[in-house]
This record gives structure tokens, C-alpha cells and sequence, in this order.
């Protein structure tokens, strides 16, 4: 393009599939629509419509751009618009939305696009001429059109995905179109290798593949058949009652998607004595037989998209399977018993799974660690661990006994990249014997959760595509958290006993005399036993906690505990996940010597440190300040700074979002308004509050601004928000009906602390002989007191 010695820019317009123009204009200044309609010499209200740059959407009436230079417009005549409802209901529109983007040759293919603006909100849709996709590609100027084209449709699906998925009158979604691109980076031909192509994806995590429905019933029934029941022994308290599975039936959450069956939790939840009966029956034979009905074993799996990545790469979605309400009713029933049983094998600080436990007691945990570090001016470390498609890659034969799948053990290496001659040490955690009944549980608790996880399937898209799994715990099942805890506990214990021989565990000082005691009579009073808090866990979200004198020894500790950590991990055929953001390391450095290993450590704009793993060589931990972790940010040296930062972003976020349509609006009345501000604002707002170690006056200022703010802005039609300026804050806050940040603070407090008082746990908490108990009071207790308690 050619420069004007003037300001503007000079752009290209293309209108030769309306008027055979193609020709360079200087602009100056912002556009709109019929601008550039005038300039290619065609009406103002012309209905040909104008794609601006690389937006796939046509350019709207009374959206003003600023054009730069060398930016492209393309005018081309309009398809009408075409209500989304009539194409759906023919089986040949449906298929084809549900099909891949791009065709070979798409006879009058189009896909379905439409402003993703706020205001918009109707049952219709524009569609994209597939004329526009070859328009696209050809004045495409460098790079491979295909690749480039691709990155265009990603960013309109994206945009569009928000309002694509929102709920539509009548409480439709709408399905949504997309380019399938696998390791080869090919598109799929048609529908069926579309949903051929997620069938394979998702059960080659769970180290299955696709196979018949009618296969899957007969493989279910010959290994069902061929159970040798003969040193199989039952106790009559040791099968599910029918009051157990009619508590599980009431328990059974409303408002959730169905499975294969049709039947909704609310109706088992309405009517669970009646129910209960013909079920027992189906229970008793399950027991006595171990012989699960195989509706129960699969259901529906979706494509839920992360958010993050690519929309047009599978693993960019999570997978979600809809099982039938019936069988996790049971399921749930299996898992009270269970839990008891869990308690004997779970760490004293393993509290994902446990009844009574918030996920901020972890956050809590963890925090109380870096104060009382910071206090004693010890150098401290804390590694988290995250790990890749944690509840899919489980290899069952570790948790049930028998040995494991080698599809789990070669989907692990080649998830990493490992070398295949460590498959033999992957073979660690091999057991004869159930994970449950170790831990007490009776032999046919463990068979039925076994039989549980035995011949598993599942089925996706419009087609009905079925397959078969052989790992997992399979996601949003009653009992899919339990048994990865169960093995989860197990890699802690032999992680503990590494640590406990290597001297790599932190021990606090403990005394029985201490429970209950006055600071003065712990004073006096010296310990006699140590416990050693190595881990704080929630689910599959895991800290080790690392400390040191000096600063040196601190790092080599935290490279020796991260390596047998992914060691033993990938051993259990668990595949840590060490991308930006994941598996990381916060460090904090005090002592002598801590200036200067900072200097070395932090040098360049990724720190890291090598891992000494012979079975992953080339592992390395990411070193930063800062660590988001089960919902709240960890930041190195403790405290709560950027937490409240980042609190006071996402409510001032979700103040935004409702503000003009019911926060500001005078329509709505201030009983509502409070309503929905205490349950998305003040929600947001104080999350994780309640587990912070101690009260922090420059946090409840900021808040207590904060709420001010928005409760000035709720008061309309009572006060204007030039009245409402110049009231005092706690008066807005009033007529607002919103609590002052103390007052809901220390609501958060006494809530959190009521939760886990009165949870079945909280023995745990005050038993001097519980190591739960000894760690979390040890922490108090060696916490620095200042003079005013």
C-alpha cells in the first residue's frame, strides 16, 4: 500500500463480487458501515453486507472502527437472516451444525455466526456464505492461507462461544460448529469422523477405544459370568441396606442432567421410599453376584470447553460424563461406606474427600505455614503439584488389586516422552490386594467398587459413537474423587516415608500437655514428640511444604522432594503436568546468604532448577512469587496482598456485568438488588475469607471501599448517585442493605469455624492423640503473639 505524506491510513476495498471494484483508499478518522458502502460507490442502506479485517461476522450498522494501515474490506451480498429453530428441526441442518467447518466442497454449507454483543439477544443467527471462506483465503498475504484461515475461525468461535452456549428461550443451546484438528493437524470429512475423531481422543485417555454397544454387552456379561463366587463370603451388616439406598436416592442433587435412561435426580429425590423397593432387588443381586447392571457403568459424554487454548483442538475441552441418576444414587451409597473406611488411610492432612472439609482449609494450612516461617526467619518453600487429566488416567488394577493395563502404563510414557524402557518400574504400586480392604473395609466393599470400575463405556455425539475405557475413576461419579484419593493416600504414605528416611520432612514440636493450655503453660512446658506436616491436599491438587535454615539447602531439598514427588507419581501412572502455571514452586528466602542465592536463582525471566529424575531426565520446577491454588493465590513470604487484590478485581467484575440491567437500574428494587449482590458480589468478594490466619485491618479498608462504592451506585430511585456521593458509607451501606467488610468478615470467620465444629471430623481437630490435631494446633501455638493477644 502506498503512504499519503498526511494522517490516515490507506486501506484496500473489495467489492468485485457487488460492482467488479477493487482499489486503495486514504481514510482518515472512524467508520462506520455505510462509510464504507458510500466509498465502493453503493447505497448507504445497501443490505450487502461488510467484513472488516479478519472478523468472520459482518460488520453492524452503528459499530464505529478505526481503520489502520493496510486493513482489508470486503463487500459481498448478504444472505438473510434464517431463524436458528427451523434449520434444527430438519435431521440434515442439525447434522450439518454438528459436523466439521470445513468441507471439501460444502454445497451451500454455511455456519452459523452472530454478533457477540450484550444487547443482542434473539432466537436468530447470521450465516457465513462459504464463499466468504474462499474470499478469506484468497487475499490472504503471507503464511499458509489454511493455517491462517484457521486461526481467524478460532477467534470468532471463541468470541462467539459465551453467547453460542447461553440459554436461549425455551431453555435450548444452541449446538456449536468446529474445525476438529488432531496431531496430524487433517479435518474431518464429514459428521461421522467428526465425532469418530472426539470418540478416539477421549478414550485414549482413558486407555480405551471405540468398540460396539453390542461387543460391550457381551464382553460385560462373559466376565460377569465367568466370577469364581466361591471363597466369596457376606456378612448380612456388610450389604447396602434399603434405608442406605433410599438416603442415597434423597440425596441425589436436583436439577441435573439425566443419563441413558431418562430419569431425572429430582424424581428419585421426590419419591425414594417408593423406589427404593423394586431397587433393592437389582442392589441385593449386585452384592451377592457382583453383577452391576451395565446401564450403570456408562452414560453421555460432553465436550466442555476449558476456556483456555485453542477452540478448534480437542484438548482444549474437558470431558463430562452424564451417567444414570439411579446408578450414582447407589454409587453414593457405596461411598458412605467407603468413607469410613478412608479415614484409616487418608494423610492427616489429605482432606479432599472427607466430609466437613472446605476446600479453604488447605489454602488455611498453607498460609499458617508461611507465617510461622516468616516468624522464626526460616527459609521456606512450598511445591504444588498439578496433575494432567488426574481422574481419567487412574489405573484401576492399583486401587483394586492385580496389575496394571499396559495401555495405562504406555499412554503414561507417551503422554511424557519417556524412554520405554522404564515400563517395568512403573510397576511400583502392583497389589494383590484392594486399597479398601487394607484399610478394613470388607471384601465385598471392595469387590462391588472393583465391579464398579469393570467394563466401563461411554457414548458421544449425535451418532451414538460408543467405547470402552480401562482407567479412570470416571469423573462425576459418586465415587470417582473417593477412589483416587484412595490411591492418592497411598503415594502420600510412601512419600512420607521417603522424606521421613532422606530427612527431607519438616517436623513441629508437640506435647499432649499443650491442648487446651494458656501460652504461659506451653511455655513451661517442653515437647516431647514431633509430628512432621509434609503435604496439604485437596483432591488431586497437592502442596509439599519444604523449609530450611539456609538458603542453599533449601533449594537442594526442594529439587530432592519435587524429584521423588513426579517419581512416585509416574509410577502410579500419573502424569504431572509441569507447563507454566502448574506444577511450580513458591520460594521464600531468609537468613544469611539469602540475597545473594536469590540473585543466582531468580536470574532471567523464567527460574527454574533441574530435577535429578532417572525416569523423567528432563524435568525442571518453575520458581515464581506467586501460585493460584484451589481457588486462592499463595504469595512467597505469605500474607494476603495480592489475594485481596485480586478479590476486589473479580467482585468489582461481577458488580460490572449486572450493573446496568439490575444494580443501577431503577426498575429493580433494592430487596432484589441486595439478593443477587450478596449472591455474585459479596460471594466473590469474601471467598476464602473465613480460613485466613489472622484479621488483616488494610484488607477490611479496602473492602469495606469497596462496597461502599458499589452500594453508592445501587441506591437509585431513592437517592441520585450525586446524593448518594455525599452520604456517609456506612448510611449507603444501610439503605443498600449490604453488611460492613467487618461485620462480614467476622461472619466468614465464625461461619468457617461453625462448619468444621460441626462437621463428623471435628474430633480430628481436638483430639490430642489425632496428628491433624497435633499439626494445626502446633501451628498456633509456635506462632509469635504480640502484645495484645
Amino acid at each position: 500500500m502506498p503512504f499519503w505524506k498526511s494522517p490516515g491510513s490507506v486501506i484496500a476495498i473489495d467489492s468485485r463480487a457487488v460492482n467488479d471494484k477493487l482499489f486503495a483508499v486514504h481514510i482518515v478518522g472512524t467508520c462506520y458501515r455505510h462509510d464504507f458502502l458510500k466509498l465502493a460507490g453503493l447505497a448507504a442502506d445497501a443490505e450487502d453486507e461488510v467484513y472488516f479485517r479478519d472478523l468472520p461476522w459482518p460488520l453492524p450498522d452503528q459499530s464505529p472502527v478505526v481503520p489502520q494501515h493496510g486493513d482489508l474490506v470486503l463487500i459481498r451480498h448478504g444472505p438473510p437472516l434464517v431463524v436458528y429453530l427451523k434449520i434444527t428441526q430438519t435431521p440434515p441442518g442439525y447434522l450439518a451444525l454438528r459436523g466439521p467447518l470445513l468441507l471439501p466442497q460444502p454445497p451451500g454449507h454455511k455456519t452459523a455466526h452472530r454478533p457477540a454483543r450484550q444487547e443482542i439477544i434473539t432466537g436468530q443467527a447470521y450465516f457465513l456464505a462459504s464463499t466468504l471462506v474462499e474470499t478469506l483465503v484468497e487475499h490472504f498475504h503471507t503464511g499458509d492461507p489454511f493455517n491462517e484461515l484457521v486461526d481467524v475461525l478460532a477467534k470468532g468461535h471463541q468470541k462467539s462461544l459465551p453467547v453460542a452456549t447461553s440459554s436461549r428461550p425455551g431453555g435450548a443451546n444452541l449446538p456449536l460448529t468446529f474445525v476438529v484438528t488432531p496431531m496430524d493437524g487433517s479435518k474431518a470429512e464429514d459428521p461421522a469422523a467428526a465425532e469418530a475423531r472426539w470418540i478416539r481422543h477421549f478414550s485414549s485417555i482413558e486407555a480405551g477405544g471405540p468398540q460396539s454397544p453390542e461387543l460391550i454387552m457381551q464382553q460385560c456379561r462373559a466376565r460377569q459370568a465367568a466370577i469364581d463366587l466361591t471363597d466369596y463370603d457376606i456378612e448380612s451388616h456388610e450389604i447396602v441396606t434399603r434405608a442406605q439406598i433410599e438416603d442415597g436416592l434423597r440425596a441425589s442433587t436436583p436439577g441435573r442432567a439425566a443419563g441413558k435412561d431418562r430419569v431425572p435426580a429430582d424424581l428419585l429425590r421426590v419419591c425414594p421410599a417408593g423406589l427404593s423397593r423394586p431397587l433393592f432387588p437389582i442392589v441385593l443381586k449386585f452384592a451377592m453376584r457382583l453383577q452391576e447392571p451395565v446401564q450403570w457403568k456408562g452414560g453421555e459424554l460432553h465436550s466442555i470447553w476449558k476456556r483456555k487454548g485453542s477452540p478448534l483442538d480437542c484438548e482444549s475441552y474437558r470431558a463430562i460424563l452424564v451417567s444414570s441418576s439411579i446408578g450414582k444414587a447407589v454409587h453414593g451409597s457405596l461411598r458412605r461406606h467407603c468413607s469410613t473406611y478412608f479415614e484409616q488411610a487418608a494423610m492427616p492432612l489429605q482432606v479432599g474427600g472427607r466430609a466437613g472439609f472446605p476446600v479453604q482449609f488447605v489454602l488455611q494450612a498453607a498460609r499458617l505455614w508461611q507465617e510461622r516461617c516468616r516468624a522464626h526467619r526460616t527459609s521456606c518453600a512450598l511445591i504444588f503439584l498439578d496433575l494432567k487429566e488426574a481422574f481419567h488416567r487412574v489405573a484401576r488394577a492399583l486401587v483394586h488389586g492385580g496389575q496394571p493395563d499396559e495401555a495405562s502404563i504406555n499412554n503414561a510414557i507417551a503422554t511424557l516422552g519417556l524412554d520405554p524402557a522404564v515400563g517395568p518400574r512403573l510397576q511400583a504400586y502392583v497389589r494383590d490386594k484392594s486399597l479398601i480392604s487394607e484399610a478394613g473395609g470388607p471384601p465385598v466393599l471392595s469387590r462391588m467398587v472393583a465391579e464398579t470400575n469393570s467394563d466401563t463405556w461411554f457414548s458421544h455425539g449425535a451418532l451414538e459413537g460408543t467405547a470402552i475405557v480401562q482407567a479412570g475413576t470416571r469423573p462425576g461419579d459418586n465415587l470417582a474423587d473417593l477412589i483416587f484419593s484412595f490411591l492418592f493416600a497411598e503415594l502420600l504414605n510412601t512419600l512420607r516415608q521417603r522424606f521421613a528416611q532422606e530427612g527431607l520432612s519438616c517436623a513441629l514440636p508437640w506435647n499432649d500437655k499443650w491442648l487446651g493450655a494458656s501460652l504461659d503453660a506451653v511455655r513451661n512446658t517442653r515437647a516431647d514428640d514431633v509430628e512432621r506436616p509434609i503435604d496439604a491436599t485437596w483432591m488431586d491438587d497437592l502442596a509439599l511444604l519444604v523449609e530450611d535454615s539456609r538458603p542453599d539447602r533449601l533449594l537442594e531439598k526442594v529439587a530432592a522432594v519435587a524429584t521423588a514427588t513426579l517419581d512416585e507419581c509416574i509410577k502410579a501412572t500419573l502424569v504431572p503436568n509441569l507447563a507454566e502455571g502448574k506444577t511450580e514452586c513458591v520460594v521464600a528466602l531468609y537468613g544469611p546468604g539469602s540475597k545473594k542465592t536469590s540473585s543466582e536463582v531468580f536470574r532471567g525471566s523464567s527460574p527454574d532448577i533441574q530435577l535429578h529424575s532417572d525416569i523423567w531426565p528432563n524435568a525442571r520446577l518453575r520458581l515464581v512469587t506467586t501460585y493460584k491454588h484451589v481457588g486462592g493465590i499463595i504469595q512467597a513470604g505469605g500474607g494476603t496482598t495480592k489475594e485481596v487484590r485480586s478479590r476486589l478485581g473479580a467482585a468489582w467484575a461481577a458488580f460490572r456485568q449486572h450493573r446496568r440491567q439490575v444494580f443501577s437500574s431503577p426498575l429493580v428494587h433494592i430487596r432484589d438488588k441486595s439478593v443477587l449482590f450478596s449472591a455474585v458480589v459479596e460471594s466473590t468478594l469474601l471467598f476464602g475469607v473465613g480460613a485466613w490466619p489472622a484479621h488483616d485491618p488494610v484488607a477490611t479498608r479496602k473492602f469495606q471501599g469497596a462496597l461502599v462504592c458499589m452500594a453508592r451506585l445501587m441506591l437509585r430511585p431513592r437517592f441520585s448517585y450525586a446524593e448518594a456521593r455525599h452520604m456517609s458509607g456506612l448510611y449507603a451501606l444501610a439503605c443498600a442493605r449490604i453488611l460492613p467488610a467487618e461485620v462480614a468478615i467476622s461472619l466468614e470467620h465464625s461461619m468457617h469455624l461453625a462448619g468444621l465444629e460441626s462437621s463428623v471430623l471435628a474430633l480430628a481437630f481436638r483430639n490430642p492423640m489425632s496428628p491433624l490435631g497435633k499439626s494445626r494446633l502446633a501451628l498456633h501455638v509456635l506462632m509469635p503473639v504480640d502484645g495484645n493477644g
